[in-house]
């Protein structure tokens, strides 16, 4: 007789765990960081200079203000976000949001 194989269960098998991660808003060299915001409504960045670039990863429910004229705008893996900026120069990304809003004054 052959050996029975044992079966794993379902939860240990393929189950992402998510990692928690604390918010981060910073400025590191001429990029800014805005990660892991959670229902944060009052998220304003402002950029000093035009070769100043943006990044926006894994926010959920906040609205990001964006004042002042920056060089790109990447948003990635955001969930029911809403993003106001004024001018970007050379490009803005959008990739693996959901239910996003993006919105230009172009003041």
């Amino acid at each position: 007789m052959a050996p029975k194989k044992e079966k794993k269960p379902a939860a240990a098998a393929g189950a992402k765990q998510e990692v928690v991660k604390p918010p981060k808003l910073a400025l590191e060299g001429k990029k800014w960081y805005c990660e892991y915001q959670v229902d944060n409504k009052e998220i304003v960045i402002e950029p000093k200079k035009m070769t100043e670039s943006i990044m926006i990863y894994k926010c959920t429910g906040s609205l990001i203000q964006i004042k002042g004229k920056c060089n790109s705008l990447v948003l990635d893996s955001l969930t029911k976000c809403q993003v106001i900026y004024e001018t970007a120069l050379s490009s803005v990304d959008m990739t693996n949001c959901k239910e996003c809003q993006l919105q230009v004054t172009g003041v």
